[in-house]
Order: structure tokens, then sequence, then C-alpha cells
């Protein structure tokens, strides 16, 4: 098209100057027009699998990664998959989520066994997985050492889904989740220190760079969640408010501790422990609905383009060339798993008698040990690391991995689960969890209301009635509670013996507390711990009997 002011050169250089930028702001809506309709229709399509398999009864995030898979031979979704994506944009409000759900009180109890089977059974995999198929797949050392690193990166979103609509034991599930949670940070850690080669390696330094990248970023991630929950969440009152901001810390925390050369994801991790035990008692009930809620939207729609994605990335042709590779990666993940599953149950139940995990648990959770978002996202970083024929092989075997840990061990982990007796709970058991569950929230609302009334904020007449309300509605409750357990006194049994551990526990926590003010001494609080420990395992004894003659009875 000719133009008028050509003739006028510093005028006709700036009229060329705005039609390349007309046609580049052109070129970037038509980018984000398309990337909008991409995750609108991905979304479109979570909704639809979300629908269908409520009547088919098959793992939402199974039939996700079916349905991506089945796309990717009939569609083409234009979507840059890369690890800055899945690791910074979709991983940390799903482990946010999950953490702030995640009550210290039951992560604390099983700690020990949670971090031996996250950190310590992270290095063994990554080692035992190195060994093990270095001598059917022609990859250097550092090599087999990173693929046996994000292998080691469990995933337990689907697997909890499923504990959850099953109604396991909570004690169960909170290994499995909690295992997760540190081990994704660990398995990233480790990685990248095999990643990086064996030039200046040393045994010293790479423990060194793990404890400074771990460590710094749980502290990184509990500084934030504690000035979060203590200076703003205590004293706001804006559910909209409080929202964002625990928004702003899901994914502050990592921007923060990732640019300190720290481990993003364990930050993430402590933030959202944090907020979940500290935060949470700072908000009014309006707040905490809110976050719940939309959390929990998040992380429907969050995990639903995680799977979706899963399924649309992997390509079935190119492991169709790489059969042999991916048994080789299917069957060492098995045994790797095996080894760290029962050799750190082995040497946990020797150590803590307290604390003992039953065989049901750990066939649980060694088959519950499913591969998803973090090694996908790793193994999209291989060919930065390695030369292009050893990331295609390790990239594929990856890919096989996750593949057959979610549709095939996912899909069978119920089975498992009736197998090794954990299955859901007797009729009468539930039942006396409904009766709980409405007293509970019987006795909030009466909390909230006392405290609305103590506050002026209610007329007097207006808080008599309803505190009439609460209290007929207590009162029939408790009588109702009585009259299931006289029928069911097993499950009274269950009760006392739970809430009879919860005050040991106490007991030892106040005996700690009086040794760090000076009032005791630590030779006497020695004593006195060894006693209660005693009357813990025998707690725990019997509980285990009871649940073997009965069935599960209350969560643990």
């Amino acid at each position: 098209m000719l133009n008028p002011f050509a003739a006028f050169p510093l005028v006709g250089t700036f009229i060329g100057m705005g039609d390349v930028s007309i046609a580049a702001s052109e070129s970037a809506d038509l980018a984000i027009l398309s990337t909008e309709v991409t995750l609108v229709g991905l979304l479109a399509i979570a909704a639809a699998v979300a629908i269908l398999v409520s009547r088919i009864k098959v793992p939402f995030t199974v039939a996700l990664v079916l349905v991506g898979l089945a796309l990717s031979f009939t569609t083409a979704f234009d979507i840059n998959l890369s690890k800055e994506l899945i690791l910074g944009v979709l991983v940390p409000p799903l482990v946010f989520e999950a953490t702030m759900h995640l009550p210290w009180h039951r992560l604390k109890t099983d700690l020990v066994a949670i971090l031996t089977l996250a950190i310590g059974g992270t290095l063994i995999g990554t080692f035992l997985v190195g060994v093990l198929i270095r001598p059917f797949v022609e990859v250097p050392w550092p090599a087999a050492l990173a693929f046996g690193a994000l292998v080691s990166a469990t995933d337990p979103v689907a697997v909890i889904a499923r504990f959850r609509s099953l109604g396991v034991d909570k004690r169960l599930t909170t290994l499995v989740e909690g295992e997760s949670l540190f081990n994704d940070g660990a398995a990233i850690v480790i990685f990248g220190l095999a990643a990086a080669g064996s030039a200046g390696f040393t045994v010293g330094g790479a423990v060194g760079e793990f404890l400074k990248v771990s460590v710094g970023g749980l502290a990184v991630g509990a500084v934030l969640g504690y000035l979060v929950s203590r200076v703003l969440l205590k004293h706001l009152d804006d559910h909209l408010l409080e929202t964002a901001i625990t928004l702003a810390l899901a994914f502050g925390s990592y921007v923060v501790a990732e640019k300190l050369h720290i481990s993003g994801i364990l930050a993430v991790v402590a933030a959202g422990i944090i907020v979940g035990e500290v935060g949470l008692e700072n908000t009014s009930p309006t707040t905490r609905l809110s976050l719940e809620n939309f959390w929990e939207l998040l992380s429907f729609v969050v995990n639903a383009f995680v799977f979706l994605l899963i399924g649309l990335r992997i390509d079935i042709a190119q492991m169709s060339h790489h059969v042999p590779a991916i048994l080789v990666a299917v069957v060492t993940i098995l045994v790797a798993r095996a080894v760290i599953v029962y050799g750190t149950s082995l040497v946990q139940n020797r150590i803590s008698t307290t604390r003992y995990l039953p065989r049901s648990f750990q066939h649980a959770v060694y088959w519950g040990g499913l591969r998803g978002a973090v090694s996908l996202a790793l193994a999209l970083t291989l060919p930065f690391a390695f030369d292009a024929r050893t990331a295609e092989v390790l990239q594929v075997m990856t890919f096989g991995v996750v593949l057959f840990t979610l549709l095939v061990q996912g899909t069978t982990i119920k089975w498992v689960l009736d197998r090794v007796g954990i299955s859901r709970p007797p009729a009468a058991a539930l039942e006396h969890q409904r009766r709980q569950a409405r007293l509970f929230a019987a006795w909030a609302g009466r909390k909230e209301l006392g405290r609305l009334h103590d506050e002026e904020a209610l007329q007097p007449y207006i808080w008599q009635t309803l505190d009439d309300l609460y209290r007929d509605e207590l009162d029939e409750g408790r009588s109702s509670m009585r009259i299931h357990l006289r029928d069911h006194p097993e499950l009274e049994t269950a009760m006392l013996l739970r809430v009879r551990a919860d005050l040991l526990r106490a007991e030892r926590a106040g005996l700690a507390d009086a040794v760090r003010r000076g009032l005791v001494s630590a030779e006497v609080a020695d004593e006195v711990t060894a006693n209660l420990d005693t009357r813990l395992a025998a707690l725990d004894f019997i509980r285990a009997r009871l649940v073997r003659r009965t069935g599960p009875q209350e969560d643990a």
C-alpha cells in the first residue's frame, strides 16, 4: 500500500514503526486468544471427564490421562509444556493446598517415618535405580543417577483421592501424602546435582549442597508463612483479601526460594504447613470457608490441567521404539520401591515401638507410589544436561514409568487395599462419625455465637434464641451418641484408647516444655518419658489388636 508520507523521511520512519508495532500487537493478541481458547477447551474437557467418571467409577486422574492420550492422536494442542510451567505454575498451588489441609499434629507423630521414606528413600532410590538400569541401558553414570532421582518423586494426587473416597485410615493417607510432599523437593535437589555432571563432584560437597538447598527452602517457606499468618491473617478480616494473600504466598515462596537458589517446592511445603497450623486459627469462619472453597476449586482446575497435559505430552509412537528400555525402567522402579518401603519400615519398626507401621500399611504405601507431574517436569530438562540420544531414551523411560504407575497402579489400588485388609470402616463406625460430625458442627456454631455475643454484635434476645437452639441440638446429639456407643461398645473402647494416646502425647509435650524452662532435669525427664513411651506402645498394641478383630473404628 502506498504510504502518503513517504516523501518526508522522518514522518515516514515513524509511520513505518507504527505499522510494525500494530502488526506485533495484533500477533500478541492472537497468541493470547489462542492460549485462552486452549485453556477453556482443556477445562471443558476436564468437566466432561468428571461427569463421566462419576457414572463409570474410574479414578478421575486416570481418566484424564487416557483422554489426554486420545486427544494427542486427534488434536494438536499448542502448549509449550516446560519445566517452568509445571514446577513454577502448576505444582505450587497443588503442594500448598495439600499441606494447608495436612494437620501438623498428625504429620508430626509420623514425621520420622515420613522423612525416612522421603529423603532416605529418595537417596536410596536414586542410586539403586541408577545401578540397576546401567547394565541394560547404555547411558553415562550421571544420566543414570539423574533418572533415578526423577523417578523417585512420587505423586499422591490420584491415590489420595482414592483413599478419601474409600475412607481409609487417616494415618495411611498422611504417610503417603507426607512422603510425596517432601520427596518432591528432595528429588529435584538430587536431580540437579546429578544432572550437573561429575566435574568437581565430591560426596561432601553434594551432601552440603543438598542440606543447603533443602533446609534453606524449608526455612524460607516457614519464615514467609509465619509472617503472613501472624502479621497479615491475624489482623485482617476480609475474606477476599486474605484469600489473595495466601495465593501470593503459594507462588511467592516458590519464587523467593528459587531466586536464592534453594528448593522452591520445599518452601511451598513449609509455608502451607504454617498457614494451615497457625494462619487458619487466626481467621474468621467466613474467611476459612472462603479459603477452603477457593483452594479446592484451584486444586481441581490445576489437577485437571496437569493430568490432561501428561496424556497430551506422552508420545505413544515414540515409546513403541523403546519398549525394552521402558520394561527395564518399570521393573527397576518396582524393585527399588520395594527396597525403600519395606527396608525403611523394618528400620522404623525396630527403632520406634510407639509408631509401628503394620505390614498392610507397607503394602499400600508401596503400591501407592505413583509418579506424575514432577517426574515429567524433570524429564523435560534432560536435553539441556545430556546428549540428544541419552535424553530421548531417559525421557521415553520416564513417560513409560509415569504411564504404568497411573494406569496400572492407580486403577488397582482399591484391589490392593481390599486384599491387605484396609477397607472402608464398618457401618457402625461411619454412623458414629456422622453423629460426631454433627456435634462438632454444633459446638463450632455455638462458639462463634458466643464470640458475637461477647463483642455485643447481637441483640440479647437474638443471642438467647439461637443459644437455646444450639443447646437443644447439643443435648440431643450427646444423647444420640450415648445410645449409639451403648449399642456398639467397641466404638467407645476405640475412642477411649485414641483419647488416652492423645493425652499421653500431651504429657510428653508438657514435660519437654518443663525441661526447656529449667523446672525439671533432663535425667528425670528421660525417666518419665521412657515410662510414657511404654504406655503409648501398649496403647498402640491394643488398638492394633482391636482393629484386627473388629475393623477400623476411629481415625488415627
